[in-house]
């Protein structure tokens, strides 16, 4: 394991004016990252530390991100117990956790990539 931690090296460092993060997540292609703070705002950053864009959630405080494999959607877990899947592109809710539930939707269904 000390092998593979001797190769990594920091490509690029992301310092962020902001009190506390409490999640980041990385697009798989490592252009955006999204983070969360104390708040119900998604805020969208590129690798250059320059805020891209932010959007609230209405979920309270989001206690959890992630990207979806093709990085065009952004799974969003919040304080009031919601899970809400977004489209990055338009900043609009894909599917909400009561469509996923209802949904017969299985991974073969679903195009590549997304949830």
């Amino acid at each position: 394991m000390f092998q593979v931690l001797a190769t990594v090296r920091e490509r690029n460092r992301l310092q962020l004016n902001r009190a506390a993060i409490y999640n980041v997540a990385i697009t798989p292609q490592g252009e955006e990252l999204a983070t969360t703070e104390d708040d119900d705002t998604i805020r969208l950053w590129n690798t250059s530390a320059e805020q891209i864009d932010q959007f609230p959630t209405g979920q309270g405080i989001v206690r959890s991100i992630a990207f979806s494999a093709d990085g065009k959607q952004l799974a969003t877990g919040g304080e009031d117990g919601s899970i809400l899947i977004w489209t990055i592109r338009d900043r609009k809710i894909d599917l909400t956790q009561n469509q996923l539930r209802s949904s017969k939707l299985t991974k073969e269904k679903r195009p590549k990539g997304q949830f």
